[in-house]
């Protein structure tokens, strides 16, 4: 389960609401064991390894299935994320299970435009409607206001002189 606060939240706030919700989560009857990384790299697949003070992951082990009467995993996590955000509101939730074989089928749209506030204004729309599409889960934008994404092109030849390659520069 991944948390993302306020991109204003310290590290030392992310730790504290951090742990309240491990301790929520831990007294599950449902869990054996919680495992904490705050502010620390993602640990996903596809992870840069880069920290941010506003995140949190926790990965979580159930109990064994006959221990909990077979409530399948997606269950409980949609249970526990409404839980959550109840109690600790304004926290980004999302959650995914894991396992060897894919359990969710994730959509990514892509909008552009040279006018910001537009594709915002849209982006936030197409998101509102699919929210209300049934089996839609976590829906979010890649981009939130005062969070602007740069496109930067490297010069190869300039890094090549330098000795840098671009898993350095990015």
């Amino acid at each position: 389960m991944a948390l993302e606060f306020d991109k204003s939240t310290s590290i030392q706030q992310n730790n504290l609401i951090a742990t309240e919700i491990e301790t929520y989560i831990i007294n599950q009857a449902e869990v054996s064991t919680v495992f904490s990384n705050i502010g620390g790299p993602s640990t996903g697949i596809g992870s840069l390894g880069v920290g941010s003070a506003n995140k949190t992951e926790f990965t979580i082990q159930l109990k064994a299935k006959k221990e909990i009467e077979n409530i399948p995993t997606e269950t409980f996590m949609k249970k526990l994320r409404e839980e959550l955000k109840f109690k600790f509101p304004s926290i980004n939730y999302s959650m995914i299970a894991l396992g060897l074989i894919p359990r969710t089928a994730p959509i990514e749209i892509t909008l552009s435009g040279s006018n910001l506030d537009l594709v915002m204004q849209s982006g936030n729309d197409l998101k509102t409607i699919i929210e209300k599409i049934p089996g839609a889960d976590n829906v979010r934008l890649s981009v939130e206001v005062g969070s602007p994404e740069y496109k930067i092109i490297p010069d190869k030849d300039k890094m090549q002189r330098l000795g840098l390659n671009t898993a350095y520069v990015g």
